[in-house]
């Protein structure tokens, strides 16, 4: 496989740019899209769970628990929508080309993708089961989660750059 660069880089004005080839922006958009599509659909499993935590743990505050879900819940749902749509839209036309694309992020975008991305790994993670401790090496390949555990991995990847890039503190010399 060739040497990866960093996909997210700030250039000398400020500006975050992202750089995708289409197969990336496809793997993109496919896990967009079944992020909004858990996000959609009712459910109130362990990924909505990790998605939508509670803010009250304790047992005796049940009536305040359902109070504030009653109150924040359709905001927090219509936040994660909108940050999906728009990561979608912006990476359609890369995923239909046949050719590499830079791509400028304006600072909305970039916590627009941060947001996406982070709640695309944390939904994965829950439904393949992973665990601090486990590594992609230790799954064998007939493993039925073996897939999303590798998407996982490369999402964390993906996100920890961008966190990187926004804050500055990317390394210049890429990776390998």
């Amino acid at each position: 496989m060739p040497r990866r660069y960093q996909w997210f880089t700030r250039r000398r004005d400020g500006v975050v740019t992202v750089r995708l080839r289409p197969d990336e922006a496809a793997l993109l958009l496919q896990i967009g899209g079944e992020l909004r599509t858990a996000l959609t659909e009712p459910d109130d499993g362990p990924v909505m769970g990790r998605l939508f935590p509670q803010a009250y743990l304790d047992p005796t505050e049940e009536m305040r628990e359902r109070e504030y879900a009653a109150l924040v819940h359709a905001d927090l749902l219509r936040i994660r929508l909108d940050r999906v749509t728009a990561m979608l839209e912006s990476v359609e036309a890369v995923a239909r080309g046949n050719s590499v694309r830079t791509l400028e992020l304006t600072d909305e975008a970039v916590h627009e993708w941060m947001g996406v991305l982070n709640d695309a790994r944390l939904a994965i993670g829950v439904a393949v089961g992973m665990t601090e401790d486990l590594e992609p090496g230790d799954v064998d390949d007939d493993d039925p989660r073996r897939f999303g555990i590798e998407v996982y991995t490369l999402l964390t990847w993906f996100f920890s750059e961008l966190v990187d890039v926004a804050l500055g503190t990317m390394p210049t010399g890429g990776m390998e």
